[in-house]
């Protein structure tokens, strides 16, 4: 990562005009810097700190900062001129995507959309096909009101162009067609026609178009009204799909934690006494056993530390204790636990190496003899170990590793 002090940073206001394109499309945007954001770093909330992310050498990323300075004017330029350059809008800020280590989940670009022209007169089929190709949208065109339903059917398209005035099948009667048929309901229609009377149009709408456009039509609204209805389109499948998405996670969820609800329910069945800690000596979860055994809540168990309960484990030798913990896997280590009446317990603990995502942590278990040693507030040593008995607690005091306990 680039030292921020040896190369140049975006300005304010490129960095504000880059989250708000950004956040318009996040959804179908994902990170090349996958290990950074599972640790949870976000590309989007400090762009300078992602180019650093991505641009090792101060070269490089000058290079790149300069190149997203003039890309988001061009950008600006471009997006005050309509639908006129639509590509070139699209290619701007597959360049901004690029340049911030974004990609696109979606295969099929938004202006790749395709348009089904029906129209019983063939200039105007050319006209507004030549129009729609140099936006870069694929056009098929139809002549023929009769064979419109079933090439829809056949075609897919994203959105239908539809003359009314047409011999054997009128437009109204193609668009409720359309929407009668599950295959192509779902289809945009908009009406192209020379019709002009109000109530012609609100046929129209009522048989299932979602826009009109009167004849002799200008390109410039042509063109603003099908990338209106196809960013409509587009919202709405998107829009499917998040929620899809979130229903997919809130089941794999709702799957995890009845997962994590039987694994302590097991770890309790194992031992009354389990905890797991970072290495700073945090604890992050305690058992409901473990809890009660100490007198403590399970929420004042997350706040504490496991120098808070044994006062003589210090910094440095629970520190020695975690690299030990680290070489060998587990570590065996007699603690002293102060409940919260004052009393001490004399815990026998197992602790056990959980390397997870980059992140260490150690699950703490009780192995010893069920009745733990109770040492009164006032005793200012730590009491002897428990002498040896021939029970099976006593028996598994020896194992060289947790997995040879004997249950």
């Amino acid at each position: 990562m680039a030292n921020p002090q040896d190369h140049l940073q975006l300005t304010p206001t490129t960095t504000y005009y880059l989250r708000k394109i950004l956040r318009k499309n996040l959804d179908q945007l994902e990170s090349v810097l996958s290990k950074e954001t599972n640790l949870g770093f976000d590309p989007v909330a400090d762009l300078n700190s992602t180019l650093s992310f991505l641009y090792s050498d101060t070269a490089s990323l000058n290079s790149v900062v300069k190149e997203l300075e003039r890309l988001v004017k061009y950008h600006q330029v471009l997006s005050t001129q309509g639908t006129l350059h639509r590509q070139e809008l699209d290619k701007s800020e597959a360049a901004i995507f690029s340049a911030l280590g974004l990609r696109s989940i979606n295969e099929i670009p938004e202006n790749k959309a395709k348009i089904m022209i029906v129209d019983d007169r063939p200039e105007n089929i050319r006209l507004l096909a030549v129009a729609l190709n140099r936006q870069g949208y694929t056009v098929e065109s139809v002549d023929n009101s009769s064979t419109a339903l079933s090439i829809a059917r056949a075609l897919k398209p994203d959105l239908i162009l539809l003359d009314i005035m047409m011999p054997i099948l009128d437009g109204y009667e193609v668009c409720k067609l359309l929407k009668k048929d599950p295959e192509t309901s779902e289809i945009p229609v908009i009406f192209v026609s020379a019709v002009t009377n109000v109530m012609d149009k609100v046929k129209g709408f009522r048989a299932g178009a979602v826009d009109y456009i009167t004849k002799p039509f200008q390109f410039d609204e042509v063109l603003a009204r099908v990338e209106h209805q196809l960013k409509i389109l587009s919202l709405s499948k998107r829009l499917e799909e998040s929620n899809l998405r979130l229903q997919q996670e809130s089941r794999e969820r709702q799957a995890e934690n009845q997962q994590l609800v039987l694994y302590r329910e097991a770890l309790d069945i194992i031992s009354t006494y389990n905890l797991f800690i970072q290495p700073n000596g945090q604890f992050i979860q305690a058992s409901e056993s473990t809890a009660k055994i100490l007198g403590y809540a399970v929420e004042e168990l997350r706040n504490m530390k496991l120098q808070d309960l044994d006062e003589s484990l210090d910094v440095s030798s629970w520190q020695e204790h975690w690299k030990t913990l680290q070489e060998q896997t587990y570590v065996e280590m007699l603690t002293y636990h102060r409940k919260k009446n004052g009393e001490t317990v004399a815990i026998q603990l197992t602790l056990a190496y959980l390397p997870q995502q980059n992140v260490a942590y150690a699950y703490a278990v009780l192995y010893t003899p069920p009745e733990p040693l109770i040492v009164s507030a006032e005793t200012a040593d730590p009491p002897p170990a428990a002498p040896a008995d021939p029970s099976p607690g006593a028996q598994n005091l020896g194992v060289k590793s947790w997995r040879q306990w004997q249950v």
